[in-house]
């Protein structure tokens, strides 16, 4: 963006530490970690996928895994698993990512492949969230404070690919007032702040 500052591997313990008119926490498991900032709860999901380098024309195809082939590589998976502690790369995971390709793009050789394994952040009714925080600033309906300049994005599982365009339209447009992606129901479902406001109704 024309007149952004980037700033790369900086250490932010607390989100009070920056200035700013408004401030997008998109740190998947990490957000749990930043401090002055209320987000939903989530739990870890092991995944990994596969890179290997392809052609210049892109394409998707998906049927529970995927293959996408973009910007000269190929990325296909991905495995789905529990995680216990830190990600690690297996073999079992690449055989499970290689069976995935060979159904999905039998005309491509696999060749000088790579292997990414992380842990995905998920929510407990599995829909990922995107807007502001459930905090104290929020009214017990969920309506969240119109001058808070937190937003959330998180849990998009193992569908990044799929929610993540859509997620950041959604927050870019209620941030400057602009025509919503999504109808209202939709908008409800996806806000960070429904785990709390169930809470509080089962609580009445």
């Amino acid at each position: 963006m024309q007149g952004a500052t980037a700033r790369f591997n900086a250490d932010i313990g607390s989100i009070t530490d920056l200035d700013a008119d408004l401030i997008i926490a998109c740190a998947g498991m990490s957000l749990a970690d930043l401090s002055g900032l209320h987000a939903p709860p989530l739990t870890g999901r092991l995944g990994q996928l596969e890179t290997m380098p392809a052609g210049a024309s892109p394409s998707a195809i998906a049927d529970g895994g995927y293959a996408v082939e973009a910007f000269g590589q190929l990325v296909f998976g991905a495995t789905f698993e529990a995680a216990n502690g830190a990600p690690q790369i297996t073999e079992a995971a690449r055989t499970q990512n290689l069976e995935t390709l060979a159904r999905l793009r039998p005309d491509v050789e696999p060749h000088d492949m790579t292997s990414r394994a992380a842990i995905r952040a998920t929510t407990r009714d599995r829909l990922p969230f995107a807007g502001a925080p459930p905090d104290k600033e929020k009214a017990p309906d969920g309506t969240p404070a119109p001058l808070s300049p937190y937003r959330l994005i998180g849990g998009l599982g193992s569908r990044g690919f799929l929610w993540a365009p859509l997620l950041a339209e959604l927050v870019a447009s209620e941030a400057f007032g602009e025509p919503s992606p999504v109808e209202m129901g939709v908008a409800e479902c996806l806000d960070p702040g429904r785990f709390q406001a169930r809470a509080l109704r089962r609580g009445n």
